[in-house]
């Protein structure tokens, strides 16, 4: 921290032992962020894990539902209906609401 010097040196300037007292109140608080920071990333990896073992088992149960579902015939044709052809709405401006 820089003090500026106005009219005698004593008595605007900090002390030593100020000094390190604010230094010391600094590093503790960094130690305190860097343990915080720490913490969080292991709580994100252990939540990240913990998503990955229910989607591979999520992944697991949906391909043994699919398996057992019914067994596809070899050479047989598919039931799936015809693709559909979307259809679109028709809209129209009315003047009223767009008339300047």
């Amino acid at each position: 921290m820089l003090v500026k010097n106005e009219g005698s040196g004593a008595a605007s300037a900090m002390s030593a032992e100020e000094i390190a007292k604010v230094k010391a109140e600094w590093e503790e608080k960094q130690k305190r962020k860097l343990e915080k920071e720490k913490e969080k990333s292991k709580e994100t990896e252990k939540s990240k894990e913990k998503e990955k073992d229910k989607e591979s088992k999520s992944d697991d149960k949906d391909k043994a539902k699919e398996e057992s579902k019914s067994p596809a015939i070899p050479g047989s044709l598919s039931t799936s209906p015809a693709p559909v052809t979307p259809t679109h709405e028709r809209y129209a401006l009315h003047r009223d609401f767009f008339a300047s």
